[in-house]
């Protein structure tokens, strides 16, 4: 058993879950992030784009030093990359950011990407996935959500994804260590001026969190 599941698992029974919440338009994920597109079942075409907008403010809530990445403040975030899945189409595609999605437009409290769907993509049901590691309370999650979304391709399949945008899909329902409760839906009062992090706590973590990524990219 590797690092990541057995630190992953520990985590998920001592702290609990979570689910992700749909509340005027805007999607809660497991974490810190809060999605505002794109919606639950949306339909998109290989070959667009989908229109990606997530706020990583908490809706005001958090301040500039959370937004990250790799922020050390006792709450905030530390990466959060996008995937889209397929169980049944044993695909996982990366967002094209090499994990800088939250470093771009610094400064806004809400991030953008125009996630190209590849041609590749068979068509059927797909699960845009958010892969956050976060600190809430001095206290390290690592979340995951997905949001079903369709996929159309009229032309059929143009063949296997290149190697450099997918990879297979790790066994699911994968583990994750979300908190119990959600901080901007669950009432969880968040820490955002002080405290102080364990720098080898923060190295362990993030060790453990990006060999289970690398296994997720390299299989």
């Amino acid at each position: 058993m590797s690092l990541f599941i057995l630190f992953s698992t520990l985590l998920y029974l001592f702290i609990g879950r979570v689910d992700a919440q749909l509340v005027n338009g805007q999607y809660f994920t497991r974490g810190l992030a809060i999605n505002n597109a794109p919606a639950p079942d949306s339909e998109f075409t290989v070959g667009g784009t989908i229109a990606v907008s997530v706020d990583v403010s908490g809706n005001g809530r958090l301040p500039e030093g959370s937004w990250g990445p790799n922020s050390t403040l006792p709450s905030g975030f530390i990466s959060l990359s996008i995937f889209i899945v397929s169980g049944s189409h044993n695909v996982t595609v990366v967002d094209g950011t090499s994990g800088q999605f939250l470093s771009g437009e610094p400064g806004s409290t809400v991030k953008h990407l125009n996630y190209v769907v590849p041609n590749c993509l068979p068509e059927g049901k797909y699960d845009y996935t958010y892969y956050e590691v976060s600190r809430m309370n001095d206290t390290m999650y690592f979340g995951i959500t997905p949001i079903a979304i369709q996929i159309k391709n009229p032309g059929g399949s143009s063949g296997a994804c290149n190697d450099s945008i997918s990879n297979p899909v790790l066994p699911r329902p994968q583990n994750d260590s979300a908190p119990a409760q959600n901080p901007f839906t669950g009432g969880l009062a968040l820490n955002v001026t002080s405290g102080e992090q364990s720098s080898v706590t923060l190295a362990m973590y993030v060790f453990a969190v990006l060999l289970g990524l690398s296994s997720l990219l390299l299989q």
